[in-house]
């Protein structure tokens, strides 16, 4: 059972909620500009750029609260880090809709799901490396 003291001194659960709470904005923001007319592509990118800054600061409030930079510089690092990331999400995204058809809401899902796996693989060999 999850109780308050558990939440409080596990870091990798309160990363994982987290992890789901930027996912969430990421994806509400998304939908919310492909339903208003936007191209997928952008809304991809731009809810990249909300949802990022949404995941960066929970991290840092609540996961890793003694950062080693002040937000910005974390926030300028997470972008770059992240940018080849959400080019790959948005060809994803591409092939998915303009190649196999599939609905633009459940191709940034199944896109940001593959992304996301693809990243945790990535940092924990560069990480993992001596």
């Amino acid at each position: 059972m999850l109780s308050p003291q558990k939440l409080r001194t596990d870091r990798r659960l309160k990363y994982l909620l987290v992890v789901i709470v930027g996912f969430s904005v990421d994806f509400s923001v998304y939908a919310l500009l492909v339903s208003g007319g936007l191209s997928p592509y952008i809304a991809n990118i731009l809810a990249f750029l909300v949802g990022g800054s949404v995941n960066l600061w929970a991290i840092r409030k609540w996961v890793f609260t003694e950062p080693r930079l002040s937000f910005f510089p974390d926030l300028g690092l997470t972008f770059v880090s992240n940018g080849g990331i959400v080019l790959g999400g948005n060809l994803l995204i591409w092939l998915f809709v303009e190649m196999f058809g599939m609905n633009v809401y459940l191709a940034k899902f199944v896109s940001n799901s593959i992304t996301f796996v693809i990243n945790y693989w990535a940092r924990k060999f560069v990480f993992s490396r001596s």
